[in-house]
């Protein structure tokens, strides 16, 4: 009897913890195996950092780019490849605005505000506004909204002749237009109101046109049409006269709109103020009228470009006889100057920063190292002056040659900053200043010219970032497949220990139920 209780208490136990035990000789086994896979990955997570500084490298080094293609450009002399590349001399006229700013202070916004570009002289100029330039506006009579209209029922087609630079018709002064037409569609039941609304709609839908309409409504019963141009000054006058001259002229129609009371001097023959009438007849007195440093001047326009060389006035208010002359007081812009250089020094700064952060990648990588010793070199490279300097020149004079001359210094880390900006601030208010400082930074040997081409053999398709970026996902692909190859040996070994066990254990519990066979007979006997 107590062989039986041991017996079944063995087979008991052993069905029970079969498959704990199974599972555990499976995963030590996977244990044993784990610090060949623990090797692949650490490997993984070595070249993943990597991956990862060289993908800042190239965001840093993507916004040294942006900077340097504000300040300095080659160009491709035939299609074939980048070793015909030669420095864009055309561009440096756009690059050199950006170390030659100028502003322009107002003494009385109120009056006039300014703004300068780099090709601004500075100085000082007097402004008094006597008037400000309007838009021309053409208001019809006043009619009654509610009457049938006299304008015969059919479609009315008027042909409008638009000044256009690219247009194909051209007058007797060479001036190029083209031809715009608009259609008003009279129906039999149309109502004075209804025929205005459909003119302001057929003017609207034409954005060609240098003037707009709209519908206004004066009086409960009346109204009136208001056509008024889009620009100011008198070459941007209203002209109405494709409504009154030619074939297509509709006498009901400018009846209506009153337009048979106008004179050729586009005066009123009546001074009833329900009658058609421009708001300004005399169109000389569309445009701005000034006094700038003693000289009468008129404009077509209140915002002013070619008046003062490089400077853009705005026209806001008229002078009263007892207000003061407005004063445009025009600079060297030092400020913006030396934001835009130290933007680009800026993005220079991050690089070497993220460089100097990963003393692993540098001492490993000799690529790595070399740009950092560029980068660094750069802060303290010779650039040579157009002209030599002259003999016996001030200091102030004497064109930069390192960019520590113009009050930039090195810090210990390899990276710049401005550390007085009176230098540039004084150098631009000298004689050719903003034409030196453009030589050092904007010219085809200048500070910059040397940058990009640094930056240059970083980016190239056979560059230190694209190589060293290609080789490492080589690298991380071929970990991948190993640790993949590694995984599937380590299962197949692990299903083959399973399968060994299983079949050992399924033997074992035929022995055991063999045995319980014989005990049970053995008893019975």
């Amino acid at each position: 009897m107590a062989t039986t209780d041991i017996s079944s208490s063995l087979s008991s136990s052993t069905s029970s913890s079969s498959t704990t035990q199974l599972d555990q000789l499976v995963e030590a086994y996977k244990q044993t195996r784990q610090s060949e896979l623990d090797t692949l990955t650490t490997k993984k997570s070595e070249i993943e950092g990597k991956m990862t500084f060289y993908s800042v490298l190239r965001n840093r080094v993507s916004a040294v780019t942006s900077e340097l293609d504000k300040y300095y450009r080659v160009k491709n002399d035939s299609d074939d490849d980048d070793t015909n590349d030669v420095y864009d001399t055309e561009f440096k006229e756009t690059a050199d605005k950006l170390v030659s700013a100028k502003k322009v202070s107002s003494s009385d916004e109120d009056f006039v505000t300014a703004t300068a570009s780099s090709t601004a002289d500075t100085g000082i100029n007097d402004i008094r506004v006597n008037r400000l330039a309007t838009n021309d506006q053409f208001t019809s009579r006043q009619i009654t909204l509610e009457n049938k209209t006299a304008i015969e029922p059919g479609t009315i087609t008027y042909t409008v002749k638009v000044l256009d630079d690219d247009g194909e018709l051209t007058d007797e002064d060479g001036n190029k237009y083209n031809n715009v037409d608009l259609k008003i569609k009279i129906a039999e039941d149309d109502t004075n109101e209804s025929v205005m609304k459909k003119i302001v709609s057929a003017v609207n839908g034409k954005s060609d046109l240098n003037f707009s309409a709209s519908f206004m409504k004066d009086t409960d019963t009346t109204g009136r049409v208001v056509f008024t141009a889009k620009e100011a000054g008198a070459e941007n006058q209203v002209d109405l006269s494709f409504l009154t001259e030619g074939e297509s002229a509709n006498s009901e129609l400018n009846s209506m709109l009153g337009l048979d009371n106008i004179n050729s001097d586009r005066t009123s023959i009546s001074t009833d103020v329900t009658a058609a009438k421009f708001r300004i007849a005399d169109t000389s007195e569309l445009n701005s009228k000034l006094v700038v440093n003693g000289i009468e001047v008129t404009k077509s326009t209140n915002s002013i470009d070619d008046l003062l060389p490089g400077v853009t006035i705005t026209l806001k208010q008229v002078h009263e006889d007892d207000d003061r002359t407005t004063t445009l007081t025009t600079t060297n812009d030092s400020k913006t100057v030396i934001t835009n250089i130290t933007n680009a020094i800026d993005s220079y700064n991050q690089v070497i920063t993220h460089l100097k952060e990963n003393t692993s990648m540098l001492r490993s990588d000799s690529g790595t190292n070399s740009l950092l010793t560029k980068l660094r070199n750069l802060a303290t490279t010779y650039i040579e002056p157009e002209e030599p300097d002259p003999v016996g020149a001030e200091e102030t004079e004497i064109a930069p040659k390192y960019i520590t001359n113009l009050g930039f210094e090195v810090g210990s880390d390899g990276t710049l900053s401005i550390s007085d900006s009176d230098v540039i601030t004084e150098l631009l208010e000298s004689d050719g200043g903003s034409q030196k400082i453009s030589w050092f930074f904007n010219s085809e040997n200048g500070f910059m010219s040397k940058l990009y081409k640094i930056i240059s053999d970083v980016t190239d398709d056979d560059g230190l970032i694209k190589t060293r970026t290609k080789s490492l996902q080589d690298q991380l692909d071929a970990n991948a497949d190993k640790i993949t190859t590694m995984e599937d040996r380590i299962d197949t070994a692990a299903e083959s220990m399973r399968k060994q066990y299983t079949s050992i254990l399924e033997t074992y519990n035929e022995q055991v139920s063999q045995y319980e066979t014989w005990t049970k007979l053995l008893e019975s006997m």
